[in-house]
Order: C-alpha cells, then structure tokens, then sequence
C-alpha cells in the first residue's frame, strides 16, 4: 500500500520535472497556452491531489486514525466493508469537488500565457519588436503594455509582463482570454522565437536534478520494501 502510494505521488512528479527540464534545455525560446503550462502541472501533482483527499478523511476518522498509528493494516479491509457506502459517498463528493476546482482553475489560466527559456532583459524589446510587425499602436507604462489596433475601431487589449529572471521565465497576464490582437501578438512572437536563439539558464540542471533525485528516491523506497516483504516471507 505504501508503495503503491509513493508511486502514485512521486512518478507523475519525477516526469513533471523532466519535461519542465526539457523546456528550459532549448535554445529557443517557448510559448505555451496557460491552461496546458497548468495541466501539465496538474498532472504533475496528481497523485498528491488524488490521495490528499482520503489522507485527510481518513485521520479526522478515530478507526483509521487507530489503525495507522498502531499500524494494524490487514484490519482495513474489514472496516472498508463495514463503511463501504459512507466512504465511496465521500470519494465521489471529493472527487466531484476536486474537479469542479481544478475546471475553475482552468479557466482563470485562459488569460495567461507562459514563455519558456526567455533572459528576461530580452524580451521587452522581443515585444516591441512584434508589436511593430503587427502594425498595432500600443504603449508601455511600466511593465503593463495598452495595445490598440488600427482599423478596429475601439479594440485594444492591455497585457503585463511578469518576468523571472532567475528561471529565464516571462508569464503574460492579458485581460481577456482571447482577442484579435492578443492571437496576432502572440502568432508573431511564435514566428520570432523561431529565429532567436538563446542559452539555457541553470533551471535546466535544477529540473533535471530534481526529476533524478525523487526517481532514485522511489527505486531505493521500493527495493526497501522488497527486501522487507522477502525478509517477512521468509520467517
């Protein structure tokens, strides 16, 4: 059970950091929609969001919460068939909330857009550049940018640019989730992330250490486990 459960939580995040390690190892840069840059994180914590749950319940209730504590484990079996009903009503009401929150999450990503693999000093005039290109009028206060196009009578748009220097991460949070303007902006910053070439920062080794470091963790964790059920087999 244990180990079923340190897989659960530990693989799915072992991958997250691999891919976000993938991200940051390219030589250019990387647009990515919101909603994936978050599901992908989701995914990434899934098994601790799937577990958390019961985790919880479970030490709120003083028959589990015996059972962990004196660690009489083939006893629950016997208590899950006594309160087989009550617990799968509370694991449908969780997961049902636990989707509910994850699809409201979602959607506040839709106005977000992440860059991968950015030295933040570069982007602003990334920006500007791909402003031009587009032939939008827009203006710049600070990190905020107001953008206007021409010929489209009273649409614009604002989008602020939060940068993460140490990551090489830039997080654009526009205004609305989707606009004319904000789809030629970011196909034309596509198309330049293309041409420009940049070197990977140090969160390439950081991701990479991570994703290794918790891979190992859970092979010396199950080869414990092994070895202790070999050992209880054999006495």
């Amino acid at each position: 059970l244990i180990g079923s459960c340190c897989l659960v939580c530990l693989l799915p995040l072992s991958l997250y950091f691999l891919f976000l390690s993938h991200l940051h190892s390219r030589n250019r840069p990387v647009l990515v929609d919101g909603r994936w840059d978050f599901a992908c994180l989701l995914l990434g914590i899934s098994g601790f969001l799937l577990l958390l749950g019961p985790l919880l319940l479970t030490i709120l209730d003083s028959t589990w919460r015996a059972i962990w504590v004196s660690g009489q484990l083939h006893r629950l079996r016997s208590v899950m068939e006594k309160e087989a009903l009550l617990w799968s009503a509370l694991g449908t009401v969780y997961v049902v909330a636990l989707v509910c929150f994850v699809v409201q999450l979602l959607r506040s990503r839709t106005f977000t857009s992440v860059v991968y693999g950015m030295p933040t000093g570069r982007f602003g005039e990334l920006l500007s550049t791909c402003l031009e290109r587009t032939e939008h009028v827009w203006r710049v206060q600070g990190q905020v940018y107001e953008i206007g196009g021409k010929g489209d009578g009273k649409e614009s748009t604002e989008v602020e640019v939060d940068p993460f220097p140490s990551m090489n991460l830039v997080t654009l949070h526009w205004d609305e989730p989707s606009s004319r303007i904000r789809s030629a902006v970011e196909a034309e910053l596509r198309k330049t992330f293309e041409r420009t070439e940049t070197v990977p920062g140090p969160a390439t080794g950081w991701f990479l250490t991570a994703s290794v470091s918790i891979f190992l963790i859970m092979l010396v964790w199950m080869a414990f486990l092994l070895y202790t059920m070999w050992t209880w087999g054999h006495r």
